[in-house]
């Protein structure tokens, strides 16, 4: 008599308890019923947290005008803030680092990275190159 258990990959011979045959279910032929039970080992999940985070688009350097843009924005925004002699010297420049920090945002832009994307696609990998291979 010979007995066969088809089983997926997942399933290691070793987690394989006990197999029997049985005579009594009539099911009119000359097979007879077999029950296998298995060890079947759950596999913890990990619940990642998906991070985005937001950092300046340094790619942008690469057209002329957001350079200048760039070199002229902050000097721009430091004329703009008012800084009171009542202010602490803390608070000062906390104005004078938020004023340059919306400065480099407004010229540069923000990007997110960190992001778990369905389309897993290449930064390189453009259009223009699609048509050429």
């Amino acid at each position: 008599m010979i007995d066969y258990i088809i089983t997926n990959r997942s399933i290691h011979p070793s987690q394989n308890l006990d197999v029997r045959t049985f005579r009594t279910p009539d099911i009119r032929s000359d097979h007879r019923m077999v029950i296998a039970k298995f060890r079947v080992l759950a596999q913890l999940t990990q619940n990642r947290t998906l991070r985005s985070i937001s950092k300046f688009n340094v790619e942008a350097f690469q057209d002329e005008s957001t350079k200048y843009l760039y070199a002229n924005r902050p000097s721009e925004k430091l004329k703009n803030i008012t800084l009171t002699p009542t202010d602490t010297t803390e608070l000062q420049w906390e104005k004078i680092q938020d004023c340059k920090g919306k400065a480099v945002e407004e010229s540069l832009g923000m990007r997110t990275v960190g992001t778990n994307v369905s389309k897993k696609s290449t930064p390189w990998f453009t259009p223009e190159i699609k048509e050429l291979t």
